[in-house]
């Protein structure tokens, strides 16, 4: 896509109806700071009513043009729907969290345009792209952008360099008075949209960190499927420690990206870590090496993970975590 800047609108979204505005209004700014390149020419915000305006103005980006739009929250779908009928950007900017990630993914399908989600940095000039943290924070990729319009929602460290809050003297003019910006107002419906029958607010469970974890049960290819993977899970809950599986599981789509381990992955260092099924790739042993005790399940005496271990057992993975899982209900077995 050509550099147009004749063409090329660029709009910030804040939610300055969430309990803290500030540090995603002030993660913006850093962001903006740090791609001078970029130049917003509108502002939209969500509010709750337009009175709450007078105590954003100070935390938003400069901009020549600010649109403030009250609504209930949370009512994410009566805001995409305003967003989508009256906004089509070139370059969405979105704050880093659940609410920059979500109007950028469903912005991004509505407008038929291109989203990124936890954007690191943007470039724009012959070609337009976007960097990202990958592989559980531990790949940084660059994505070429090439259907507008671009939804960016920026990476949680933007969290973390965000611009500190202007302290104003007592008798200072407060900074909206001194404002330039053309401002408007609209209202959105307060009743929720016909689709929206009801939503429950649920807080999401922190998964095992498997880079602190004592105790690790991890598997590779030799799970062979799916079942293979709920078996690995179901062995590593009577163990009583978290799970992990090489790149080629998560790759299979047979586990999760974060249950990833190695270079890609989680980095380890369990007082004892069993694998199953895995060879000993490179990537992987640099995720486990730092192990006190490593033990291995493996079809190949040869392979590269036996010759590491401190025991290793020639078999099965799928037969041997059947007969483990068997051995750990035994001994769980309650005593009549």
């Amino acid at each position: 896509m050509p550099d147009d800047s004749a063409n090329f609108e660029t709009i910030v979204f804040l939610n300055g109806a969430s309990a803290e505005p500030a540090p995603s209004a002030g993660a913006v700014k850093a962001f903006l700071a740090a791609h001078p390149q970029i130049e917003p020419d509108l502002c939209v915000i969500a509010v709750r009513k337009p009175s709450d305006a007078d105590f954003l103005r100070s935390l938003l980006p400069q901009t020549p043009t600010r649109h403030f739009v009250a609504t209930d929250f949370p009512q994410l779908e009566t805001l995409l729907e305003i967003v989508a009928a009256k906004y089509r950007p070139t370059l969405a900017i979105f704050p880093p969290g659940l609410f920059g990630a979500e109007m950028a993914a469903r912005s991004a399908a509505r407008w038929r345009g291109t989203a990124v989600i936890g954007a690191a940095s943007f470039e724009r000039g012959e070609k337009i792209s976007a960097q990202k943290s990958v592989y559980s924070q531990n790949l940084q990729a660059v994505f070429e952008l090439t259907q507008a319009p671009f939804c960016l929602a920026l990476a949680k460290e933007w969290l973390a360099r965000r611009e500190p809050p202007k302290v104003v003297p007592p008798l200072a003019a407060p900074e909206s008075a001194a404002s330039s910006a053309e401002e408007a107002f609209f209202s959105a419906p307060s009743e929720n949209p016909p689709r929206l029958l009801a939503f429950e607010l649920r807080e999401r469970k922190k998964t095992s960190d498997l880079a602190e974890a004592k105790r690790l049960l991890i598997a590779g290819l030799g799970l062979e499927d799916k079942e293979g993977v709920a078996l690995l899970s179901e062995t590593a809950a009577a163990l009583g420690c978290p799970w992990g599986v090489s790149r080629p599981v998560a790759m299979n789509a047979w586990a999760d990206l974060d249950k990833l381990v190695g270079v890609s992955g989680a980095m380890t260092s369990p007082d004892w870590c069993l694998t199953v099924g895995v060879s000993g790739a490179a990537a992987l042993l640099a995720g486990v090496e730092s192990s006190r005790r490593l033990a291995s399940v493996n079809t190949d005496p040869e392979a590269p993970i036996v010759a590491r271990s401190d025991l290793a057992i020639v078999g099965e993975a799928k037969e041997t975590l059947k007969e483990l899982l068997l051995l750990l209900r035994q001994k769980n077995r309650p005593k009549s």
